[in-house]
């Protein structure tokens, strides 16, 4: 009899361990992918070849917007600033940047002229807007930015497809200075990046998002209640077989 109350007991406490190793396994995670690239976000440029979709797993779009300093819409990437790389329409990004380098990959947004197909600094002032769509809701949001040096310039300014009344702008920091943010349940948010000014130079920003997903399908109660009624039924069913024996 002890032997079966044990078996029964076992059964049951590994349901319910098993439900607390899923309850526990969604962790943050980094949305850019280690590979360099150019990333579609919606602009038709000629020659482009762009990163797989396979690589952002939790992001259905990146779609640029029209940045307020540019009156135009910016090309972005993925890159290492340790890695020399060309792109279509005499985009250039040296092994050692104009400006400040960071360690890592990066998102890095490049100046872009629609009407004219210029970029400025050949494509190396990192200037933009650009909206994420999540596939997924983040309970939270970390955002990065790298070098930030000017003032209401850069951060959030629109969340879950809302326009924030008083954006959250990153505080401008000394040379190289890395900043983040956070959010909580995000499904969407707008980025802006940098400053252009009018001679072409400007305060250029880059960026790295990681977050806490909710992709996994935790088992309801109902669902682990179930699974020790499944236990006590099996007990019950061999108590019985060992009294009719």
């Amino acid at each position: 009899m002890k032997r079966l109350l044990l078996g029964s007991i076992l059964t049951i406490t590994t349901a319910c361990t098993a439900f607390g190793s899923f309850a526990t396994s969604v962790k943050a995670v980094g949305l850019i992918p280690s590979q360099e690239g150019e990333i579609d976000v919606g602009l038709d440029i000629e020659g482009a070849e762009y990163l797989s979709n396979d690589l952002f797993p939790f992001i259905d779009s990146i779609v640029s917007e029209v940045d307020q300093s540019t009156e135009s819409r910016s090309r972005l990437f993925v890159d290492d600033f340790t890695t020399t790389n060309e792109y279509a329409d005499g985009v250039i990004f040296d092994s050692r940047d104009a400006g400040t380098n960071p360690e890592g990959f990066w998102f890095r947004p490049s100046e872009y002229n629609e009407e004219t197909g210029f970029s400025e600094e050949q494509g190396q002032l990192e200037v933009g807007t650009f909206t994420f769509n999540f596939n997924t809701i983040f309970e939270e949001l970390t955002v990065s930015f790298f070098d930030t040096e000017s003032n209401n310039t850069t951060g959030a300014i629109a969340i879950n497809g809302v326009a924030l009344e008083n954006p959250d702008w990153v505080t401008k920091g000394s040379n190289g200075n890395t900043v983040t943010q956070t959010f909580q349940d995000i499904e969407s948010i707008t980025l802006k990046l940098g400053v252009d000014i009018e001679d072409g130079k400007g305060d250029g920003v880059n960026f790295q998002i990681a977050g806490t997903p909710t992709t996994a399908t935790v088992p309801e109660p109902t669902t682990l209640g179930g699974l020790a009624i499944v236990g006590l039924a099996l007990f019950r069913r061999q108590l019985q077989k060992r009294s009719d024996a």
